[in-house]
């Protein structure tokens, strides 16, 4: 792997799950900074938990450490601590290892070496270790009934475990059993890995386990599920209670499966995303709080693919093949990583991070993990960052406000067509070395420019971003026709839309007659009307604006006197 990568953490921290040296909950992704250096190729979340595999086959594991539970940490630090916040090394994992396994609400992981070794450490009460007994093991244990097998997937949740000996087309399970979410046709517990005898001759590539059911995918799409099925989790039909036999979907087909607690992910081979059951918190993706008992189409990427899904207990994370992250469901700890506590039952993308490269998404169960990738992409770009401005290969200036910024003629021409008639056309510019800019603030023309080098502009991603700016950004945007960060800045705007500011934001839409953000200001000054109407300048308003208020008012049942006049 010739990628530097990159892990972003958030949502709860009692434990130190988020490795970020300290307790605090974030509402935001946020930088792991002691792993930049680790060539991390996976990640995985559990209860309260976090792990990295290295590309060297080290184990890195954070939060709760607490003896007889997980305690998968095992060190000389670890030992004597109940949660570690800072990325520890797994000692006694001392194997090259090359798969991470942990889920939603798990205190356990599985690890697979090189050699095809299948290790388990963690909680065991229900002997969902796999190892013959129900203790509580801080030290890897090799499963002895993978001796001669090679495990090539596995899925797991706080009391069972599934595993995949794709090659040999056989399916093993074992744990906690009280509702058939091991798909033995039967409801006793188990504590050694036993044969799932009615799928033998599947080759299984997907699983996931929800608190009390099952998902299996095979390679020819098959979506099976069994377990409990109070909220309609196993996505057959609001009649069956239960099944402790493995159930085929029927025209359910997906590569691809996750589980929460008590709701069901699946991606298609189209890359749409499917959800079915328990969404009291928006987890399924639906506008709704209703179960779900079949699977049910996510309208919101039914214009774009997705490629991976991670579900946390009670909530959802969706990576789409352009590498932007979307989520929604439980937020009360900040999991979802939009910057507030809110729930979410649309999903939403995650803009602090929509210029990264996400590669992997995991979630445990408040806190959610992801991979990301500093590609050869960034490398280019902040190469091409270092030009900017820089004189010594300069061979065209500009002058803005009495301040020069050095350029190059070959950028400009290939990212803007009226730059490339000013600079190398028939246009007197052309002729010159340095070009005098009117009417724009330095600052604002700099970050054109900089978004003309590097495709970005920080300052676009802000929380709190300068409205004027951005409006005076989207503005030279339009009259040298960049498309692209004419568009960032539209949702840099609509994203930043407060009582204080949305008068202006409205004026400024209907001047440039900007649709979406219409839309929006409206929208949003009639969920804050009480506000928005006591605003000194509401009134002055024009009319049109006023109007389209007062009319879409009207259809939400919102009854106001029409002042416009």
């Amino acid at each position: 792997m010739n990628e530097v990568t990159e892990v972003y953490t958030f949502g709860q921290n009692n434990y130190g799950e988020l490795a970020l040296n300290d307790n605090k909950e974030r509402l935001v992704p946020t930088l792991v900074e002691n792993c930049k250096d680790m060539n991390i190729i996976s990640v995985a979340a559990g209860n309260e938990l976090t792990l990295v595999l290295t590309e060297s086959g080290q184990v890195y594991s954070s939060g709760f450490n607490e003896p007889g539970a997980s305690s998968v940490i095992n060190n000389s630090y670890a030992s004597a601590h109940s949660s570690v916040n800072t990325l520890k090394l797994v000692e006694k994992l001392d194997k090259h290892i090359v798969k991470i396994y942990a889920n939603n609400g798990c205190e356990h992981i599985i690890a697979i070496s090189s050699q095809g070794e299948v290790f388990a450490m963690g909680y065991n009460a229900k002997g969902q270790l796999g190892i013959g007994d129900t203790k509580f093991t801080s030290t890897p244990t090799p499963i002895a009934a993978f001796t001669s097998k090679f495990v090539t997937t596995v899925g797991l949740s706080y009391y069972h475990t599934v595993f995949s000996c794709g090659d040999d087309l056989e399916t093993y399970s074992c744990g906690r059993n009280d509702h058939g979410q091991l798909g033995l046709c039967h409801t006793k517990d188990i504590t050694e890995p036993t044969l799932l005898e009615t799928l033998q001759g599947k080759k299984v590539i997907s699983i996931g386990c929800g608190q009390y059911h099952t998902l299996l995918a095979t390679n020819l799409s098959e979506v099976y599920s069994f377990g409990r099925n109070d909220s309609g989790q196993l996505g057959l039909s609001y009649k069956v209670d239960s099944k402790n036999t493995p159930t085929k979907i029927e025209g359910m087909f997906s590569s691809k499966v996750s589980c929460g607690y008590y709701h069901s992910l699946a991606i298609t081979s189209t890359g749409k995303l499917y959800s079915w059951g328990r969404n009291d918190s928006g987890q399924l993706g639906h506008p709704d709080k209703s179960k779900h008992f079949e699977p049910t189409n996510v309208k919101e990427f039914d214009e774009t693919e997705v490629i991976d899904i991670a579900c946390g207990c009670y909530h959802s994370l969706a990576l789409t093949y352009d590498y932007k992250v979307y989520t929604f469901g439980r937020n009360c700890h900040g999991q979802l990583g939009n910057n507030t506590k809110i729930s979410e039952f649309i999903p939403t993308q995650l803009k602090e991070i929509e210029h990264r490269k996400v590669i992997q998404v995991a979630a445990g169960f408040y806190h959610s993990v992801l991979l990301v990738s500093q590609s050869q992409e960034d490398e280019l770009a902040n190469d091409l960052k270092s030009l900017l401005n820089n004189q010594e290969f300069s061979d065209i200036t500009f002058v803005v406000e009495g301040k020069r910024i050095h350029a190059h003629r070959c950028i400009l021409m290939a990212r803007s067509e009226p730059l490339q008639m000013m600079v190398n056309g028939p246009m007197r510019e052309s002729y010159e070395e340095s070009i005098v800019i009117e009417d724009v603030t330095y600052d604002c023309f700099n970050a054109f420019l900089q978004f003309l080098y590097t495709d970005e502009v920080p300052a676009l991603r802000e929380n709190d971003i300068d409205v004027e700016m951005v409006i005076e950004l989207m503005s030279i945007a339009d009259q040298y026709l960049v498309d692209h960060l004419k568009i960032l800045c539209e949702k840099a705007i609509e994203r930043n839309i407060k009582v204080k500011n949305v008068i202006f934001m409205l004026n400024e839409a209907y001047k440039r007659d900007m649709i979406s953000l219409k839309k929006k200001c409206i929208s949003f000054a009639l969920k804050h009307f009480s506000e928005v109407i006591i605003q000194n300048d509401f009134l002055d308003l024009q009319k049109i604006i006023l109007k389209d208020i007062f009319k879409n008012a009207s259809r939400k049942g919102v009854f106001v006197k029409d002042v416009s006049g």
